[in-house]
């Protein structure tokens, strides 16, 4: 598979994937398109994918909250892109509706904001894009709504950016696991579609096929949505990665015929002790590739991880309507009155995890010691982004200026970089042993009180300009 062109930006990503011929190897990134100059955002709805391709347009925060919670847009990452762009079109809205001007705009936008961060419950990112953009909106309190609204966009395109700059060095790690010659099965699908663009999983997998390595891809189908079968198989054909589909249900054979050399998914919450919520059946295909000695590793970028949650057991469960199982499309396929268990996730415990993968390298048990390496090497990179980016500061016309009153195309503010991540601060984890689910790891008491105070913070809408 060619190497994408490097992407420097939101944009540059968007013309890369505008401008090439769909026919050959591609890596999808137009499948989140935000459009400011038209007020809107496009999302490919991915219910459709692979017979059809087409976008979901999104203008009011009402069509960010379906698209998100009817699955037109999943994935933890790309939920979590989208969010953010789900914010700026909230304030849209509100300057579209003509209530810039009202003493209430303020309270009108933090419900939106509120309503797009309960879109769905179990993906971490989520309410980290929101609670980021709040944060933003905090540091900026005095600015007028217009004002607000170009600050949000460009740090939308920053997180949008970001995340496939992040996708890419993760697959770089990622990509030393596997041996020339693998073949990695996959659950669910957690690539470009789940992402910003390139992906967690099938990042590593992009990377080491990059890297000359003859990958072979055995996708499982994911019931009751086939992700699997629908969303991985679409992108790697694309990519011109070799993908054979499975049945959920003949991941036992496959293994025990020797057809699997390595597993690699994804994830939407991993908690402080390193159990990990991912598509539902996960947990099975981690309990079999420990039963027949393969490696099972979660490709996850940092702000997946959830230091506030101790253990598996805290992170809630979705459950989506049973008519999901019972029928498929238009045709049903289970009795008319017979219910149907539909969890949307499970939790893999962390002692069945062989690795994580992230964009700081990869981190192995025990994790009460390599979870604290990682926050290290968080902290240490977004210090370093902060440090390395200018003072920025609104001038008298709001325009984005830097410390000299020059022009700035990319918002950069003293703490740009200092993402939020209000379980991050301090030591998350206390020496001691690996903690089996609904074990929780022991947390730092000043660490929790810290975090409840920023929480309690972001609960309080800003001062009115």
């Amino acid at each position: 598979m060619p190497r994408p062109a490097t992407v420097r930006s939101r944009r540059d990503a968007v013309f890369f994937a505008e401008n090439i011929n769909l026919t050959e190897p591609v890596m999808l990134t137009y499948h989140i398109k935000p459009e400011p100059e038209q007020k809107r955002l496009l999302l490919l709805d991915q219910r459709l994918l692979p017979v059809q391709e087409q976008y979901f347009i999104c203008r009011r925060t009402e069509d960010v909250v379906y698209a998100i919670r009817e699955m037109v847009v999943r994935g933890a990452p790309a939920i979590g892109v989208t969010a953010a762009w789900g914010c700026w079109l909230a304030a849209l809205q509100l300057q579209m509706d003509g209530l810039d001007k009202s003493r209430y705009w303020e309270r009108l936008l933090m419900e939106s904001l509120q309503k797009i961060a309960q879109a769905r419950p179990t993906a971490v990112n989520l309410a980290w894009a929101v609670a980021r953009m709040r944060k933003l909106w905090m540091e900026n309190s005095t600015v007028g709504l217009e004002a607000l609204i170009r600050i949000w966009e460009n740090e939308a395109e920053n997180i949008h950016a970001d995340d496939i700059e992040l996708n890419m060095r993760m697959g770089a790690h990622g990509a030393e696991l596997i041996a020339d010659g693998d073949t990695v099965m996959t659950h669910c699908n957690a690539g470009s579609l789940a992402t910003a663009g390139y992906g967690t999983a099938l990042g590593v997998i992009y990377a080491a096929v990059e890297a000359g390595k003859k990958i072979k891809v055995i996708s499982n189908e994911t019931r009751p949505w086939l992700q699997g079968a629908r969303l991985t198989a679409f992108e790697l054909q694309k990519s011109g990665v070799d993908v054979t589909v499975a049945c959920d249900n003949s991941c036992a054979i496959l293994m025990s015929k020797g057809l699997v050399q390595k597993v690699v998914v994804g994830a939407d919450r991993v908690a402080a002790n390193g159990d990990a919520a991912n598509k539902i059946g996960t947990y099975g295909v981690a309990v079999l590739a420990r039963h027949f000695g393969i490696p099972f590793y979660i490709a996850a970028p940092y702000s997946t991880f959830d230091f506030n949650c101790a253990s598996g057991h805290e992170i809630p469960i979705e459950e989506r309507p049973h008519e999901e199982v019972t029928r498929f499309r238009d045709i049903q396929v289970a009795p008319s009155g017979v219910p149907a268990y539909n969890f949307s996730f499970d939790v893999t415990p962390a002692a069945l995890i062989t690795g994580f993968i992230t964009e700081h390298g990869v981190f192995k048990p025990p994790y009460f010691r390599s979870f604290r390496k990682l926050q290290t090497l968080a902290q240490e990179a977004e210090q370093k982004a902060a440090q390395q980016a200018a003072p920025a500061e609104l001038d008298s016309a709001s325009n984005l200026t830097d410390g000299n009153g020059s022009s700035t195309k990319r918002l950069q503010t003293a703490k740009d970089g200092d993402i939020l991540r209000m379980d991050r601060e301090g030591s998350a984890l206390m020496p001691g042993a690996e903690y089996p689910i609904g074990e929780p790891a022991a947390v730092s008491p000043a660490w929790l009180e810290d975090s409840a105070a920023e929480v309690a913070a972001l609960s309080k809408a800003p001062e009115a300009a």
